[in-house]
């Protein structure tokens, strides 16, 4: 897409790219909130095993994450965090947003839910 960039010389030619071009990004951004959502419902299970097999007198679950994953303990709280609030909610998975436009607004989305049981049904339902 990007390799014949230079070959347009007027706004309506390139109007073909820039469609195709955003419904790529919202898919990507779609699978990228479910694929995060479902990744910090693993990270939360791991958390509960560690926390069961005490494995905080010998390493913590921050020493645990950076040995075995690599991941940060503050990024691999906000997954669990998100996949706590949304992952009864399959709706979510299917948003063109990305995770961090999602996360800066999981205080609202949690009251909404807890609050409108309207509201959480449509999230919840599938079809």
């Amino acid at each position: 897409m990007v390799d014949d960039i230079g070959t347009f010389e007027h706004l309506e030619s390139v109007l073909d790219h820039l469609k195709t071009g955003y419904d790529l990004l919202k898919k990507a951004n779609a699978t990228s909130l479910a694929t995060s959502i479902e990744y910090g419902k693993w990270l939360e299970v791991a958390f509960e095993l560690h926390s069961l097999e005490n494995l905080g007198d010998t390493m913590t679950w921050k020493e645990w994450l950076n040995e075995n994953i690599g991941i940060q303990d503050s990024y691999a709280r906000k997954l669990r965090e998100m996949a706590k609030i949304l992952g009864n909610y399959p709706r979510f998975s299917l948003l063109g947003l990305s995770f961090s436009e999602i996360y800066q607004r999981r205080k609202q989305i949690q009251s909404m839910l807890v609050l409108n049981a309207n509201y959480a049904k449509f999230w919840r339902d599938t079809n």
